[in-house]
Order: C-alpha cells, then structure tokens, then sequence
C-alpha cells in the first residue's frame, strides 16, 4: 500500500535489526552464515506468500473502501510508535534528538511533494530505459530499507510503479531484470550503512525513523482530507493501532 513502509512493518513486528544484520553476515567475512540464509529465506519465502496471497484481497479492499483501509493502515503503523521510542530511549534524550525527529518528518515531507515521473523511462526501452530501472531499483531499495519511506510512493515518484505493476501482472520477469537488480546492489548498500548507524548512532538513528514513521503516518492520513470520512474509519483505525500495539508487545518473546 503506498504510503506503508516495508521497513516500518518490520521494525514494528521486532524483525528489523535482525533482518540488517542477517544481510550483512551474508555479504561480509565470518559470522554465522546458516543461520543468516536459513533467516532470510524464512522470511522470502513468508513475503512472497504474503504478496502473492494477500495482495489481491487489499487491492479490492483499497477500491471498494480506500477511506477505511486509510484508516486502518495508519492505525496499524501508529500502533509501532511505543516500541520505537522505547528502542530510542535506551540513551540520554536531549534536544537533539528531537532534531533528527524533525528531520525525519521533513525528509518524508520533501518525498511527497516531488513531481511524479522524475525517472519516467523511455516505452521504447534501449538502454537509457534499463539505466533508469536499475538506479530506480536501487532508490526504491534504500527505500525498502529505511522505515517510514514507502517503497510504492517512490515509484510513483520516480515514474516507474505503473511499468513494474504491469510487469509483474503479466509475469514478464526479463523486463524486471534491470530493476531487480537494481534492487539487490541497493539493499546491500542500505544494510550496510543502516548497520553502521545502529552500531554507531542508535539513538539518534531511532529518533529519525520516527520522525519517518510519524510523516507517513501523516502523508497516509492526507490523502482522506477534504471529504468527511465514514463512522467506520475511527473503530478500524483503532482496531489497527492495537493490533499491531499487541504483536510488537510480544517482541523479546517472538524474536
């Protein structure tokens, strides 16, 4: 759903360090290599079962009840918001933190308000087309990679979510090449420098991702200004806030 970030979901469900170490032990020397592929393949397989079962289900959802499923969505990335900040607070909070919070909000901001089909590739193709998939692959990756940022939204900015959608409908993966791969060399790189930062910065790395969270949670909610939206709304925005309040409660016990 435009406007969810991936990397939002998986630090709300307690996942998110994991999943930047687990790449990093593959692509780097030493570690526990097993475990980090037998992880990840855990968690590929999950997300193509996801995509391919439930993708549909939310897309007819989105068609038949958009404002509700707005609702809902905020609701659920909201109901993260508590495990975040208690992952942030582990240091000294000063004003400088809330800094990098305002940061985070300004630099999903920024993201909304550019014009769409800035990476608009040629119908054509040739090469100039798969150039612009690749560097599209690797921005919508540190997308993926960074919580709060949605992956969809920076596809449609980049002009390039109508020609991916269209090519996975229609199954024509060698079209997809170039932005696949595009993809992978961007979560390499993503992962690495996430892990730099979590190692380095946690703190002020978290008060980001919450500035991040915060300003899709507002950008989501944008999009139902201007119309009074259903009764339903409210009860399904609660119903998903504590949804995922609940699950990213039982984090130290799933992880």
């Amino acid at each position: 759903m435009p406007g969810v970030s991936g990397g939002s979901m998986a630090m709300i469900l307690g996942i998110y360090e994991k999943l930047i170490q687990a790449v990093n032990i593959l692509i780097g020397r030493g570690g526990e290599k097993k475990k980090a592929i037998g992880f990840l393949s855990l968690f590929s397989v999950g997300a193509i079962v996801g995509i391919l079962g439930i993708s549909g289900i939310v897309v007819r959802l989105l068609d038949c009840y958009p404002m509700q499923m707005v609702f809902f969505f905020s609701g659920a990335v909201a109901g993260g918001l508590p495990l975040i900040y208690r992952e942030a607070k582990k240091e000294n909070i000063s004003v400088v933190h809330y800094i990098y919070l305002a940061i985070g909000v300004a630099v999903v901001v920024f993201l909304s308000i550019l014009p769409k089909g800035l990476f608009q590739i040629d119908a054509g193709g040739g090469f100039w087309s798969v150039t612009m998939q690749f560097l599209g692959g690797v921005i919508a990756a540190i997308a993926l990679v960074l919580p709060g940022i949605s992956v969809s939204h920076m596809l449609y900015v980049l002009g390039l979510y109508k020609g991916i959608m269209a090519a996975i409908a229609e199954f024509d993966l060698i079209v997809l090449l170039p932005f696949v791969f595009g993809v992978s060399a961007g979560v390499l790189l993503s992962a690495r420098g996430m892990n730099y930062l979590f190692d380095r910065f946690p703190g002020y790395t978290y008060f980001v991702i919450l500035g991040f969270i915060l300003g899709s949670i507002g950008e989501l909610l944008s999009s139902a200004l201007g119309a009074a939206p259903p009764l339903s709304c409210y009860p399904l925005m609660v119903l998903g806030f504590c949804s995922v309040y609940l699950i990213s409660g039982k984090k130290k016990a799933s992880v």
